[in-house]
């Protein structure tokens, strides 16, 4: 655009003076009587095949093209790179009877600009999308283990008041002072019907609210089932597995046992 705007400088002083248009993108070998004659540019509007002159108005189908190629953004600017500078075009081939890539991809062909950058700076920009899907995977796994682990189940609370008892205390005290703030939620397992659900939350609200006062969590009730025991039968399994351990087979001598000789 700029040549064309310095050949269209030069054309006023020709057409006074009754040569011929020496805009550099005109082409023609006619006098051009005004600047918007002087077929400055090419139209591109659905085959239009018109010229554009100085005003950026077609000759032909009237549109207006100030800045504009084809009814886009100027060539070369961001904004047409934002459009035509995509990935490396790697069109579906059929062998085998599968399909490679398994999904579609662009298969225009790119410009030659592109085709070096991404010779030049491979693997970019697909070591970032990568990155990118895998960071995210790792934020779903870190969400959902915190939201188990900030999670009150149902042998946190009494089974006839639907209060929380002393565990349930102890791990409600530990989401709002341990956990980490864009985890402290607390959850609380729902119950069989809606009114034990209501009573365990609203047990929770209350002790939260004596624990931390105005920096209390908001609790929510998950209807979900966790994969868990209570502490007092994961105590007696390991009081069990203790109490029938079998002696050592290898006997352990002592530093007395052994000989003066070192032997």
């Amino acid at each position: 655009m700029l040549a064309c705007s310095a050949g269209l400088a030069l054309f006023a002083s020709a057409a006074s003076a009754g040569e011929p248009c020496t805009s550099g993108r005109c082409g023609s070998s006619s006098q051009c009587a005004t600047l918007d004659e002087c077929q400055g540019g090419v139209c591109g509007s659905r085959g239009c095949g018109g010229h554009f002159g100085r005003s950026g108005i077609c000759n032909k189908c009237g549109r207006q093209h100030a800045g504009f190629d084809d009814d886009g953004p100027e060539r070369w600017s961001d904004e047409w790179y934002a459009m035509n500078g995509g990935p490396v075009a790697s069109p579906q081939r059929y062998h085998a009877g599968k399909l490679w890539p398994p999904y579609p991809r662009p298969s225009q062909r790119p410009q030659c600009s592109t085709l070096y950058h991404a010779s030049t700076y491979w693997p970019h920009p697909y070591n970032c999308w990568d990155r990118a899907w895998v960071k995210n995977v790792l934020a779903v796994q870190t969400a959902n283990g915190w939201m188990q682990a900030t999670t009150l189940c149902g042998y946190h609370f009494d089974d006839e008041t639907q209060m929380l008892n002393e565990s349930g205390r102890n791990q409600l005290r530990w989401i709002l002072e341990q956990a980490p703030p864009q985890f402290r939620t607390v959850y609380v397992q729902a119950a069989t019907d809606r009114t034990s659900s209501q009573a365990r939350q609203a047990a929770v609200e209350t002790e939260a609210a004596e624990m931390a006062g105005a920096a209390s969590a908001p609790v929510v009730v998950r209807p979900v089932q966790l994969a868990g025991r209570p502490a007092n039968e994961v105590d007696a399994l390991r009081r069990s597995e203790l109490q029938t351990m079998p002696q050592p087979r290898i006997q352990m001598k002592t530093l007395g046992s052994e000989s003066g000789d070192g032997s």
